[in-house]
């Protein structure tokens, strides 16, 4: 994929690309605040994936301006990994978090992160590296935000790490090669380990800042999306019971 952006670039004589890669980076359970002068550690094959990408088109694209992005922690409409499947739990009433969902991270919404890519196609330096981070909060609290949003009674119990982690090994054991898996060892550690960053490197630079300073700012526009998740996870928990 990425060889063919760089080419149709070339192509079309584009001088800059933004490339939206992740924090996540920096690997997981870091106790202070990360900026882009931070070790990079990844763990997961995701993370491990992210950082070769923007080491290959930093290397094999230096005829270009080339501008990385690491946003934190992304949420909005149509996020297709972690909010529906924990919306799923949801519509049962118990959603189980390792740790209790309590560790601090930081969030960003997706328009931001639109709004960064603008930013640093506008006025981000060539080979430079920003952090875009939004707020910080918890699993837990965004959850329970989603519960009064959706009206649906939820309670969010906490889960021993070790136990989430046995569990999410037994998953990626088990679950045939290709199949969606849930949850992994690396949903486990999105969701139970701090990642918080400072992103003044890119307020500075790049003359931008979030619109959106807390998962219930941005709920209004969300709702609709979310029940949506939640009465399709409440009919297939239906269909499920009835087949049994």
């Amino acid at each position: 994929m990425l060889v063919r952006i760089v080419e149709a670039a070339r192509h079309a004589g584009v001088r800059k690309l933004v490339l939206v890669s992740t924090a996540d980076v920096y690997g997981p359970d870091h106790n202070t605040r990360i900026n882009e002068k931070s070790t990079v550690k990844p763990v997961h094959a995701f993370e491990k994936l992210k950082l070769l990408e923007e080491r290959w088109l930093l290397r094999e694209a230096s005829d270009l301006q080339v501008v990385v992005l690491r946003p934190a922690r992304v949420f909005g409409v149509g996020e297709d990994w972690l909010l529906p499947r924990l919306l799923v739990d949801m519509s049962r009433g118990r959603v189980w978090l390792p740790l209790g969902g309590r560790a601090q991270q930081t969030f960003i919404a997706a328009s931001d992160v639109a709004r960064a890519c603008l930013a640093a196609a506008d006025r981000g330096e060539a080979g430079r590296t920003y952090i875009i981070g939004g707020f910080d909060s918890t699993w837990r609290s965004v959850l329970e935000s989603i519960s009064r949003a959706v009206d649906v009674p939820c309670e969010v119990s906490s889960l021993p790490y070790d136990l989430a982690f046995i569990r999410a090994l037994g998953e990626e054991m088990f679950t045939p090669a290709g199949a969606p898996l849930w949850p992994g060892i690396y949903a486990v550690d999105v969701l139970s380990k701090p990642r918080f960053y400072d992103d003044s490197r890119s307020r500075r630079e790049l003359t931008w800042s979030p619109s959106i300073g807390s998962f219930d700012q941005d709920l209004a526009q969300m709702t609709p999306w979310l029940s949506g998740l939640v009465r399709d996870a409440k009919a297939a928990v239906s269909t499920a019971a009835r087949a049994r």
